[in-house]
């Protein structure tokens, strides 16, 4: 019989009940697999293309494969202090509180193997890596047929580990310092890379190869396949050096947040469409040629030449769920890309495409 302490099997489980899918493609991807013996449990839960293992302690000798699903629900809803399972033939006793399960069960061997890649590693503080995937995983397609679209890109070159995400209408990149030697070069799913950044721990240690990633902290250990293809250069759609842009607007990211929660009353009835001109100050406008139209002015800091740009509001909305109090945006042309930047991460640049106006 297996004891384990409820609070710390609830924070497990809870982390593998977002990988085991709720209709498995494969029928062994429905199970979570539990692994126990000196003195410590290891779980284990998969989808087919990424891995999720965490351990605990716990006294007891046992490898079975567990209902995913089921198991995970269970173990969030169950009351106590401790929850103890034992096998009963191929079945697994679950008692917990004043709650008890029978759970059919299944042989381990069946149960895909966590890939362990053997290739190059790097060190990632936790923090810096959590704030990067975190400024531009929105930017990845949602769209499973685009490919590497759906991914995050991450580059190591010269001391320098850039972070990127593209849906082919907004592009987010952002870049943190790491020394380091290795030069790197991989898209990571959407998906694992905001598990990945909820792994515990000050220092995330990356090791990959050319299909695998696998992340490792005490206790959790993360693996997934990565996306193949190249990914677009979109380094050449950014600003370099000499970029002068013909516009810059800079404002208080509470004051344009507050603006666009009335505009939107209206946009949202036109495809979220908003219109942004910029004179002596800014001018955001929306029409559903149904309802009405708005527009709301905007204090800010204005330097260059009138211009008139038509965004989609839910991409602006994007950009500003991860900016600081203060934001800076550089246009160009109405048919050119906005560039949004701010005050919280000098590396971060957002970019933004306009669409034409009537």
């Amino acid at each position: 019989m297996l004891g384990f302490n409820l609070s710390e099997l609830k924070t497990v489980v809870a982390a593998l009940g977002r990988v085991v899918p709720v209709r498995p493609a494969d029928w062994n991807c429905g199970y979570v697999r539990l692994r126990c013996a000196n003195g410590l449990a290891v779980l284990t839960a998969t989808d087919s293309q990424s891995w999720l293992e965490g351990s605990l302690p716990a006294e007891g000798e046992v490898d079975v494969l567990l209902p995913g699903r089921l198991f995970c629900d269970l173990v969030s809803r169950v009351q106590g202090e401790t929850l103890q399972i034992e096998l009963v033939g191929t079945q697994a006793r679950v008692t917990a509180g004043g709650s008890q399960f029978l759970l059919n069960t299944a042989e381990p061997e069946y149960f895909p193997e966590l890939p362990e890649p053997d290739g190059h590693s790097l060190e990632v503080p936790g923090s810096l890596l959590r704030e990067g995937v975190r400024r531009v995983v929105a930017c990845a397609s949602s769209d499973q047929t685009r490919g590497v679209l759906c991914g995050v890109r991450l580059e190591l070159e010269g001391e320098m580990l850039e972070l990127a995400a593209t849906d082919g209408y907004t592009l987010a990149r952002t870049r943190v310092a790491l020394p380091g030697t290795e030069t790197v070069a991989l898209t990571v799913p959407a998906d694992a890379m905001q598990e990945l950044v909820r792994l515990p721990g000050e220092t995330v240690r990356l090791t990959f190869s050319q299909s695998y990633l696998l992340a490792e902290v005490p206790g959790s250990r993360l693996a997934t396949r990565l996306l193949d293809g190249n990914y677009p250069t979109y380094r050449r759609l950014l600003p370099g050096p000499e970029f002068q842009p013909k516009t810059t607007v800079r404002l208080s990211r509470k004051v344009l947040l507050s603006a666009l929660s009335r505009v939107e009353l209206v946009a949202n009835n036109d495809k979220d469409r908003l219109t942004l001109e910029v004179s002596d100050s800014l001018a955001l406008s929306a029409t559903a040629p149904d309802l009405g139209s708005v527009t709301e002015l905007v204090p800010a800091q204005v330097e260059g030449s009138p211009i008139k740009v038509g965004i989609n509001l839910r991409y602006l909305t994007r950009f500003l769920s991860v900016a600081g109090d203060s934001v800076e945006v550089w246009l160009t042309a109405p048919n050119q890309p906005l560039f949004w930047r701010t005050d919280a991460d000098p590396e971060y640049l957002y970019l933004l495409m306009p669409f034409l106006l009537n």
